[in-house]
C-alpha cells in the first residue's frame, strides 16, 4: 500500500504509510494517539471527520471519517462512512484496493449471567438459557485489531453501560468467543 494521505475538515495532512500515522515530523502507531498528540484533529466535534485517499492500479480511492487501516490483515476499516452523501454508522471492511468486502453485522443480543453482572458469554455457549439475562446490542460495533494474536476485536454496548468485547473473523464475517465485559 502506497502512502495514504489523511485530511482533517482545517486540511491539516496526516500519512499513514508502513504502518505508522506520520503528523508533520513525529509518528505514531496508532490513528487516535496521531489525533491526540499529533497537531492534527482533535477530540472537538468539529473535527471528528476525516478523508483518506490515494492511488492504487491508477485509481484513486476516498473513504470517510474514521478510517483505520489493517495492511497486516489486508483491510482497510470505515466506521461510519459516507454512501451516496448520507452518513452511514456501519462499520464496513474494505479491501487494500479500496473494493468492499462486508458490512459488520452486530450481534442482537449480550447473554449476561444472573450471578455475576460482569460475566457474558456468547449464545453458543449457553446450554442453559435459564441462567442469562438477554439484552438488545444498543450500538454499533466498533472494531479494532489486535497484532499480536493477528485477530479482529469487536466491542459494542448493552444495558446502558456495560461493553462486551468478542472476536471477529472477517473472512467468514462471524463473531467469535467473548473476551470479555467491562463498564463503559
Amino acid at each position: 500500500m502506497e502512502t495514504v494521505v489523511i485530511t482533517d475538515v482545517f486540511g491539516r495532512v496526516c500519512e499513514y504509510k508502513h504502518g505508522q500515522y506520520h503528523v508533520g515530523s513525529q509518528s505514531f502507531s496508532e490513528f487516535y494517539v496521531a489525533k491526540r498528540d499529533g497537531d492534527f484533529g482533535n477530540e472537538d466535534v468539529y473535527t471528528q471527520a476525516y478523508k483518506a485517499t490515494w492511488t492504487t492500479s491508477g485509481r484513486k480511492v476516498r473513504f470517510n471519517l474514521d478510517i483505520r487501516f489493517f495492511e497486516q490483515a489486508q483491510y482497510v476499516l470505515v466506521m461510519g462512512h459516507l454512501s451516496d452523501d448520507k452518513f452511514q454508522k456501519e462499520t464496513c471492511f474494505f479491501r487494500l484496493d479500496g473494493t468492499f468486502h462486508h458490512m459488520v453485522k452486530t450481534p442482537e443480543f449480550v447473554y449476561n449471567s444472573i450471578h455475576k453482572s460482569n460475566v457474558t458469554v456468547a449464545p453458543e455457549e449457553i446450554t442453559d438459557f435459564s441462567q442469562y439475562r438477554q439484552y438488545e446490542v444498543e450500538s454499533p460495533a466498533t472494531i479494532s485489531f489486535k497484532a499480536e494474536s493477528h485477530k479482529f476485536r469487536g466491542s459494542y454496548y448493552f444495558a446502558w453501560e456495560w461493553v462486551q468485547y468478542r472476536y471477529y473473523d472477517p473472512e467468514t464475517q462471524t463473531w467469535g468467543s467473548v473476551e470479555g465485559t467491562s463498564r463503559a
